[in-house]
């Protein structure tokens, strides 16, 4: 797929999270580029939010 941009030409920031069953009981951890993924994780990508300026 093609990157998105936001409307003044740069990149559309990213937000990373991994969902991790732990003892049978899911969470979302936030994530970044460094984080460790487990067997069994689900990683999402979300486009970051808008910063209003």
């Amino acid at each position: 797929p093609m990157p998105q941009f936001y409307g003044n030409n740069e990149p559309a920031a990213l937000s990373f999270s991994l969902v991790r069953v732990v003892n049978g009981k899911t969470s979302e951890i936030t994530a970044d580029e460094d984080t460790p993924v487990l067997p069994g994780d689900v990683i999402k990508v979300k486009p970051a939010p808008l910063a209003i300026q």
